[in-house]
């Protein structure tokens, strides 16, 4: 798994139903995370994914 600075904030996160959200990958840019988010949403149109703003240091789990 690749390591993350504090600048790679914006994530494109996998939404599950059991709740086991899953960070597919973290962008330094929000346009960078907006066109990975179109790309995936467009592959797998039956998986639900969301862009958000987490910082490296934060629990997703407290942002979701």
């Amino acid at each position: 798994m690749a390591t993350f600075s504090a600048f790679h904030v914006w994530a494109v996160v996998l939404l599950s139903p059991s709740m086991k959200n899953l960070v597919v990958n973290r962008f330094r840019r929000r346009v960078e995370a907006e066109e990975c988010f179109k790309v995936l949403r467009r592959l797998n149109p039956d998986k639900r994914y969301t862009v958000m703003y987490a910082p490296p240091e934060k629990d997703l789990k407290e942002l979701i």
